[in-house]
């Protein structure tokens, strides 16, 4: 149900979907008897469908195909339960998580028609007790804007996706958080908002969403096979197990069904594909259906057009709205514990599909699409041209390899697939490309509002990738393949080196030289590398011309300010040092200073220490509390309790740890490699270690005068695990901010920055009694210390994962 976003000052952006996994072949089962019979010229889509099932190590899927007005094509493939060897067929029900909204949006369509609602009432017409951050935001947030996901607030999953949370518990929390962006200006996916629209539905009748759902759509299409409740389709016969890949032990781990009662409106709806059909002839005929008309025409127009977002991956009301080879697409996907679905239409030429799995964040249904509407499309007699024209000429050897994605610090592989080149994004999938258009670049197939391009050098080699999407272009290089570039001396360059004040982010730039190049160091992001300037004195981000800085001297000649242009947009950021610090302190110095300054020998004589404290989700609205204890600088345990909306625990303990959590599919997760170590990391005592041990590489970047004062800027590099830049006060000693990454998935990390405030002495042993985090996936986290207890009894099972205790 919720797709990951990402944000920042350079805001990057990349949305084919969730995640994917890797699966064991499993052999198709013969369809279910009332499927249509196959026309030949389908044999090869539903062979195709069933090795890319395979290959993406999903059990089994089911899709069903819409054609002017009927099923043309419906087949289930694989397993729909992997431990009984059962098979999945056309009956087999699924989870179909967010693309219940549409079926939201279209409740709401029947209500607009009746009079009942308007699409831009403020919700708070319908639900009294609702309540924002300020009345304003209150009196003026509609009913189109929540179902637009333009609301103003970032993702709010934390109330509900642990399941114990009721409408009644989340409303406080909705008067509490904080927006992070005005109303109508940025598309953030929430699926809070969208429990609003349909509770503000089912009061302006009278009624319940649930009851809305059944007598409005599932009853008049005969959906009988549906519903919105987990206990209910765990009674059916013909529910799928929800599945995901472990690639450690090869195997598949069944995922227990995730109760939505809470979210029911975002996306609660279970279902077979031929009942999806028939919602899929529905919308097709713009709101009739066997000829009874259920929603009015004219309702199509406002929920079909775009709304908010860019161009090519806009957002309607339960759609979103792009385009498949120059057609306008409508789609929308879905995914939640153990399941994955898409549903796509092609409205002008009559076509449409869905299609569910049972398989957690795969991207087989969404890559499915584009495979469905060839086979549609494709004109008969040219099948077997096609085939036969299968592959590209020339040579390709040249364009495979990794390309660096600097946004996600991750490498993208571009790769052969069928002979065809392809590109394979990590925590997705290998996206097929298109042939180069008149302009050299290849189109993702099915994806078209992505593409990207290749630069070569005078002997041919493959210099870099340029992905270009959402009216932006990023330049990827190609690992091993050094760009042609004009030699710089580092001399020319001194000038402009140092830290400038970020005052919109309460943070600095800073600019230095890496690996011969001009470069910008953007805080929790990665290090931008420059080209020359231009006639107009711009140094242009290598990995993309959207963005560039220039520099404002005085009448001395010294550099004093950096202009950043971008969207439009100029940002003007002052030197901190215009006048360079002569002398930067030794790492044994830094190292030093920071032993004494939080009291190292006092932490070592300590056997344990206990804090305890409040946690507050700032932009989430959500209050709880916080225990640690600590014992030596490689064990600590924690736990987050946050009351009805779940509790968080977690361990290290030297060469192991975990995390346990309702808001992990799995229900607990082990720690290896980059994120126990980066775990270990945050312990507070962690710096106070032998950093030889601890780190590949230490370096002290720079002392920046900020404030009527100077901080050290260290950058530390782990062996596995992101880099971190800590800043560090030159006269206490103590840490100031920290700066990082982390994982969301094992290969997307995430800006991450903390600010440690409020020191205090306990024991002897130095404690930031406040510590301020910032991200883009759960906003601002501010965690206070009320209690420090030494010596303190650790409870005896607060090593002990879930699975000990069982």
């Amino acid at each position: 149900m919720r797709p990951h976003h990402r944000r920042g000052f350079i805001a990057f952006l990349f949305v084919l979907c969730c995640l994917s996994m890797v699966p064991p072949p499993l052999l198709a089962r013969p369809p279910a008897t009332g499927a249509p019979p196959p026309e030949p010229r389908f044999d090869r889509l539903i062979e195709a469908l069933d090795a890319r099932r395979e290959a993406l190590h999903v059990p089994g899927m089911s899709f069903a195909v819409v054609m002017d007005d009927q099923v043309v094509l419906a087949r289930g493939l694989g397993l729909r339960d992997v431990e009984r060897r059962l098979p999945a067929t056309i009956e087999t029900m699924y989870a179909v998580g967010s693309t219940t909204k549409a079926f939201t949006a279209a409740l709401i369509a029947t209500l607009v028609d009746e009079g009942a609602m308007d699409w831009d009432d403020p919700l708070v017409r319908h639900i009294p007790e609702f309540a924002l951050k300020d009345e304003q935001r209150t009196n003026n947030l509609t009913v189109r804007d929540a179902l637009c996901h333009r609301s103003g607030y970032m993702s709010l999953d934390l109330l509900w996706y642990g399941g114990g949370a009721t409408w009644a518990d989340m409303l406080p929390c909705l008067a509490r958080a904080e927006p992070t962006a005005p109303r109508g200006e940025k598309m953030q996916y929430n699926n809070a908002m969208y429990l609003a629209a349909g509770i503000a539905a089912g009061n302006a009748a009278g009624s319940d969403w649930n009851t809305l759902l059944r007598e409005r759509l599932f009853r008049p299409l005969g959906m009988n096979h549906s519903n919105t409740s987990v206990r209910d389709a765990q009674r059916d016969e013909h529910l799928a197990l929800g599945y995901l890949w472990d690639e450690d032990e090869q195997r598949y781990e069944h995922l227990p069904m995730r109760p939505l009662d809470s979210i029911a409106p975002a996306g609660a709806i279970n279902a077979d594909v031929m009942d999806m059909a028939k919602w899929l002839r529905l919308q097709l005929n713009r709101g009739e259906f066997e000829g009874k008309r259920l929603i009015a025409g004219k309702q199509f127009d406002v929920m079909w057009r775009p709304h908010i977002g860019p161009e090519g991956q806009q957002y309607g009301l339960g759609w979103v709205i792009g385009t498949w080879n120059g057609r306008r697409m409508l789609s929308h996907g879905g995914g939640i514990d153990g399941f994955s679905s898409y549903v796509a239409m092609l409205p002008e030429e009559k076509i449409a599909c869905v299609v569910l799995t049972n398989a957690n964040g795969s991207q087989l249904a969404t890559a499915s699409a584009p495979l469905i509407f060839d086979a549609l499309l494709a004109e008969p007699d040219k099948d077997e041209e096609m085939e036969k024209a299968s592959g590209e000429e020339g040579d390709l050897d040249r364009y495979l390899g990794n390309y660096h994605f600097a946004p996600w610090d991750a490498d993208w592989t571009v790769l052969l697939k069928d002979g065809r080149l392809a590109v394979d994004v990590p925590g997705q999938m290998a996206y097929e490309l298109a042939d180069p258009d008149e302009q050299g670049q290849r189109a993702f197939k099915g994806f078209e509002f992505a593409k990207v391009s290749f630069t070569e050098d005078e002997q041919g080699r493959i210099t870099h990738m340029t992905l270009y999407q959402g009216g932006q272009s990023f330049r990827l290089p190609h690992e091993g393949v050094e760009s042609p570039r004009p030699a710089m001396d580092e001399s020319s360059l001194a000038p402009y080196l140092g830290h400038y004040d970020w005052q919109i982010a309460d943070s600095e730039m800073t600019v230095l030289i890496d690996d011969g190049r001009l470069a910008v160091d953007v805080p929790g992001q990665t290090v931008y590398a420059l080209r020359p300037p231009d006639e107009d004195g711009k140094w242009r981000f290598e990995m993309t011309d959207d963005i560039a800085v220039s520099f404002a001297r005085n009448e001395a000649g010294a550099v004093t300010e950096m202009i950043m242009y971008q969207a439009g947009q100029e940002f003007r950021l002052p030197r901190l040092d215009v006048k360079p610090v002569a002398q930067m302190p030794s790492l044994d110095e830094v190292r030093a200073l920071l032993r004494e300054a939080y009291g190292a020998e006092a932490f070592e004589k300590m056997t344990t220490l206990r804090l305890s404290g409040t946690i507050e989700f700032v932009n989430q609205g959500i209050r709880g509390t916080v225990t640690q204890w600590m014992d030596g600088r490689d064990r600590s345990a924690g736990v987050v309790d946050l009351g009805v909306f779940g509790s968080i625990r977690s361990a290290i303990d030297g060469d192991h740890g975990w995390q346990a959590s309702p808001f992990d599919p799995r229900g607990m997760t082990e720690l290896e490699g980059a994120a126990l170590e980066q775990a270990t990391l945050e312990h507070p005592a962690a710096l106070l270690g032998d950093w030889d041990e601890l780190f590949q590489t230490v370096e002290v970047l720079a002392v920046e005068q900020r404030d009527g004062g100077k901080r050290i800027v260290v950058r530390f590099e782990p062996h596995e695990a992101p880099a971190m830049k800590i800043f560090i006060d030159a006269e206490s000693g103590l840490i100031a901010r920290i700066e990082s990454r982390r994982f969301l998935t094992e290969s997307v990390k995430v800006p991450v920055r903390t600010t440690l405030e409020d020191h205090r002495k306990v024991a002897g042993f130095s404690l930031p009694f406040r510590t301020v985090t910032e991200d883009g996936t759960t906003g601002r986290i501010i965690i206070e210390l009320q209690e420090a207890e030494v010596d303190a009894a650790v409870p005896a099972d607060a090593f002990d994962p879930p699975e000990a205790k069982r």
